[in-house]
């Protein structure tokens, strides 16, 4: 057996009340650049030496030379734990988070020759104005990063699977009842274009930032100094962020993007658990083999469970969930402001871990299933009357005014072996006086295993469609 270090990380693991920072911490840390509390405070201290630089160049304060612009730009990149640590002990006794950020930066510029420039830290602003772009521009940078290459890599692996089995033949239930065939790869080219939109819409969603004061008016900036244009301000530091203005607030950014974007998010997850549940049961009817391995039960020797579905299923259930309650909490604040929205920003962190972690763990079943294609065969040639459809068809096509409910008469709830399916085509033939020998061969040449139509034509039609940035077929 392999041995495990007993180091200090491995004891706050074992000790976590959270998945993911304890059984999957390294999917929480994944994330721990943007919604962890250090991550936070890092991008808060990054947005107010931003603004310091904008309120530079904008003339308000004197101009930063280069060589501050330096200076300005290490406080940001060398932000480390011992960093955090004096942040934290400031918040021991300011009781604010962003005031103790205030006061560690203010702290550090005395140790520069910005010293003279210092008391323009966060000068005129709203807490708000800082948090709001500090979340934002981690959503945006773990959106980036992380989210979108991880549902297209999610989606190229179920392409493959559409792809490597375009024409392999099974059979469709609809209401769970035997209907037509299909061929696997089609199913999978469905799922594969759906999460492709819905990826689109993630990668192409902008974040809205803003910075216009207390109560959203710019109060403070125009008092302190009327002849600027705070408005084109405000549009220009937000840009410079990489986020798109919104200049119509309260003192609260309204969090419609955020909502936007993780109704997207919810989205692409539903389809995802449709997916999860699809091969679940593909497995179930044993149409799909899994690899060996691993242990499948304590007791049952015999078995394989299909874990990874399972388990990326259940966590878009919880990510969904709590996405949920962020969605329709977040564009509500009472009046121009109050604080029940911190809470729920703090949950972005778990919602985006257990996404990652649902969506790796369906790759990974994929990774592990491959077609029966002689069960697959088997459920067919068990079930020729679904051959009943294009049966009813031809005969109609025929003249056969009632064909409909002749066949529905003959074949409803019932099921036929191959043997007797071509005894009652031949029955069909007489007493419909069929004598069109071109009909005749069409009736006696349908097999349930060749009914597949289009399926295989949709997929190579599907799959060029699924290209990544550079024009290749993922």
């Amino acid at each position: 057996m392999p041995a495990v270090e007993l180091d200090h990380s491995f004891a706050a693991h074992a000790r976590a009340i959270g998945p993911y920072d304890g059984r999957y911490h390294d999917i929480g840390e994944v994330f721990s650049p943007w919604f962890s509390e250090f991550g936070l405070q890092h991008a808060r201290l990054t947005v107010e030496i931003k603004y310091l630089q904008a309120l530079s160049e904008g003339g308000i304060t004197r101009p930063i030379t280069d060589a501050e612009k330096n200076q300005l730009a290490s406080l940001s990149a060398g932000f480390n734990l011992e960093g955090f640590a004096r942040v934290k002990a400031i918040e021991a006794v300011t009781r604010h988070d962003v005031v103790a950020v205030v006061d560690y930066l203010q702290e550090k510029l005395q140790e520069t020759t910005l010293a003279d420039v210092s008391p323009f830290v966060h000068w005129c602003l709203t807490s708000e104005d800082v948090t709001n772009n500090a979340y934002r521009i981690g959503l945006k940078e773990a959106k980036e990063q992380v989210i979108v290459p991880a549902a297209d890599s999610l989606i190229a692996a179920i392409a493959d699977m559409a792809e490597k089995y375009k024409a392999q033949p099974m059979l469709s239930l609809t209401h769970g009842q035997p209907a037509v065939a299909t061929t696997f790869g089609k199913e999978m080219i469905n799922f594969a274009l759906r999460l492709h939109e819905e990826s689109k819409r993630l990668e192409a969603h902008q974040f809205k930032g803003k910075m216009t004061g207390a109560v959203g008016n710019l109060n403070a900036h125009q008092a302190a100094r009327p002849d600027i244009n705070w408005l084109a301000f405000s549009e220009k530091f937000i840009k410079n962020l990489g986020l798109e203005p919104i200049s119509h607030t309260t003192q609260v950014n309204p969090n419609d993007d955020i909502v936007h974007y993780l109704q997207s998010l919810q989205a692409f997850n539903g389809i995802v658990h449709g997916l999860d549940v699809d091969l679940w049961l593909y497995i179930s009817r044993g149409i799909l083999h899994q690899q060996k391995g691993g242990v499948g039960s304590s007791t049952m020797p015999q078995k394989i469970n299909p874990i990874d579905f399972e388990h990326s299923e259940g966590t878009l259930e919880i990510a969904n969930a709590l996405a949920g309650v962020l969605v329709s909490r977040l564009p509500e604040s009472r009046m121009q402001r109050d604080l029940s929205d911190t809470p729920l920003f703090r949950q972005l962190g778990p919602i985006h871990a257990q996404v990652l972690d649902a969506w790796r763990r369906t790759a990974k079943g994929l990774g592990k299933v491959s077609p029966n294609a002689e069960k697959m065969r088997e459920e067919l040639r068990e079930n020729w009357a679904i051959l009943s459809e294009p049966l009813q068809l031809i005969l109609r096509q025929a003249g056969i005014g009632d064909a409909y409910e002749v066949i529905r008469q003959k074949v409803q709830g019932g099921r036929f072996t191959e043997y007797e399916w071509a005894e009652l085509i031949d029955r069909i033939i007489f007493d419909c006086k069929i004598t069109d020998s071109e009909v005749q061969s069409k009736l006696r040449d349908l097999t349930p295993d060749s009914y597949t139509g289009d399926a295989e034509e949709l997929v190579e039609k599907g799959l060029p469609i699924l290209q990544n940035k550079n024009g290749t077929t993922v």
